[in-house]
């Protein structure tokens, strides 16, 4: 008779899990100490040091971004920030004034002096060894790219002048620049390969770039409201991706993962080159990313007046196809091993194409963790999940593909 009625309470909790919010549980925001100064622009790391730049400067963590304080530059309202070694930089922006440009700190973050490189709107700033990029709008001077050779302490403008310059990304010592479509230019990518003495058109005119990435030989652009371009032969040629109707503010890139950050879609994985994305957004409060950042298995999310989230990157991406041997039916196999600590694999079998969810929860029916929800094709996939800040217990997994809902329950001992 126990049994029996054990059965059916884990009956009627698997039907309460199937109606429960699965937004839940993944994303953690990572706001402490910054207090109301949550309008996160821009973010950059540097060793065990992480920076962002808000309304008002610029502040740091030195623990993977669970707690921040605020620099010495503050009140000022600052665009974007980056960082190599100990050397830190931020743009200022105060209405092209004397107090605009760029700012640089020697020691981490502790002090800061501005530089000769003033009176400048500047939306994004690169650093590569001794050589700082700056990306500017058109205010009291020129727009365009400009750089520093000697760690921002004396500026030049390169050949490309004139224009707005809304994003710049460094490859390996290839500069990409993207561009606005406006008055002041053509918009557009355009590259340098010889630290920005010359610069070649590569494509994507009549379209502001908001944001670049880069692995390899493919390219990827985020524009303003047309979603993201691929290239795959260095910009030779372009192609629009299925992620077609979004401002994409930023992009980063671990391995085959693409993750883009948008203004009113949240947070986009790709894991093929851009031909299918999937919403990642479980656990935000907010939809308005406008800048990632990847660093210690972690990705970050800079929000629109919700702070910085983090997430461990393994969870995000963590499913792997193990064979490519179609199975005849769906199934969810018993993890292994079981009890474990602090992880465990979970295999399961798809046999038809379909969005495929695997989630897992505690005896309370609370969502812990949503391991996948996309669109997987037929075959048998692993997912490794790491536990290490649940305490022991009983936990229960699900897969549901279509109208296929199994669940099985798992131990932690720690």
């Amino acid at each position: 008779m126990k049994k029996m009625i054990f059965v059916f309470c884990i009956s009627l909790l698997i039907n309460f899990i199937f109606f429960s919010d699965e937004s839940k549980a993944q994303w953690e925001q990572m706001s402490n100490g910054l207090g109301n100064d949550k309008y996160i622009s821009s973010m950059a790391v540097s060793g065990d040091n992480y920076y962002v730049s808000v309304f008002n400067g610029v502040y740091k963590s030195t623990n993977n971004g669970i707690e921040w304080f605020q620099t010495s530059l503050g009140n000022l309202y600052t665009i974007s920030v980056a960082a190599n070694d100990n050397y830190v930089y931020t743009s200022v922006y105060d209405f092209c004034n004397n107090s605009s440009g760029v700012y640089r700190s020697t020691d981490n973050g502790v002090s800061w002096i501005q530089t000769s490189f003033n009176e400048r709107l500047i939306p994004a700033l690169a650093v590569i060894e001794n050589y700082v990029f700056a990306g500017t709008w058109g205010c009291v001077y020129p727009g365009g790219v400009y750089v520093s050779s000697d760690n921002g302490i004396n500026w030049s403008n390169t050949p490309l002048t004139n224009p707005d310059v809304e994003s710049i990304c460094i490859n390996e010592n290839r500069i990409y620049a993207g561009l606005v479509f406006n008055g002041n230019s053509a918009g557009g990518v355009y590259h340098s390969s010889d630290f920005g003495a010359t610069w070649s058109f590569l494509g994507l005119s009549n379209r502001s770039i908001m944001s670049i990435a880069v692995s390899g030989d493919k390219i990827y652009a985020g524009t303003y409201g047309t979603g993201i371009f691929m290239s795959s032969n260095n910009g030779a040629n372009w192609t629009q991706t299925s992620l077609n109707n979004q401002r994409v503010r930023s992009i980063t890139i671990s391995g085959e993962n693409i993750f883009a950050g948008t203004e009113t879609g949240g947070i986009f994985l790709s894991k093929d080159n851009g031909l299918s994305w999937v919403q990642k957004n479980e656990g935000l409060d907010t939809l308005n990313v406008r800048t990632l950042l990847i660093s210690n298995d972690y990705l970050f999310a800079g929000t629109i007046g919700k702070g910085v989230y983090r997430r461990g990157l393994s969870e995000i991406v963590n499913v792997k196809q193990t064979s490519e041997i179609l199975p005849s039916e769906h199934s969810l196999r018993q993890n292994y091993p079981n009890p474990f600590n602090p992880v465990t694999n979970i295999s399961f079998d798809i046999a038809v194409t379909g969005n495929t969810k695997l989630i897992v929860f505690d005896v309370s029916g609370k969502i812990i963790a949503e391991l996948v929800n996309e669109i997987l094709s037929p075959g048998t996939y692993n997912y490794s999940f790491h536990t290490s800040s649940l305490p022991s217990g009983v936990y229960f997994y699900k897969l549901e593909v279509g109208n296929y809902i199994q669940t099985r329950r798992m131990v932690l001992v720690k």
